[in-house]
């Protein structure tokens, strides 16, 4: 990595990004990106658009991942606020 930018900043978060995924999906080059605002974004990397509409959540987006079978695309992410109460078994 030599640090020196490659175009333009993508735009669309209104705060810090703090987790950024990527992977090729179909030949196409994809990254998606967890921000304090709360949000998840998807951005197509040769085009530098953003895919699809952001995905909401309560809290600020810490991590995401991007998982990718036969051309689909998973994401999970975490926020930090998790469920830490102990799992009882059925």
């Amino acid at each position: 990595m030599s640090g020196v930018c490659v175009g333009e900043p993508l735009t669309g978060h209104t705060s810090g990004v703090m987790a950024v995924g990527t992977a090729v999906v179909g030949g196409r080059p994809l990254a998606l990106t967890g921000s304090w605002d709360k949000t998840v974004r998807m951005w197509d990397l040769a085009t530098r658009e953003q895919v699809g509409p952001e995905l909401v959540f309560p809290e600020p987006v810490h991590a995401d991942t991007i998982i990718t079978l036969r051309s689909l695309i998973g994401r999970a992410w975490t926020t930090h606020r998790r469920d830490t109460r102990p799992r009882r078994r059925p």
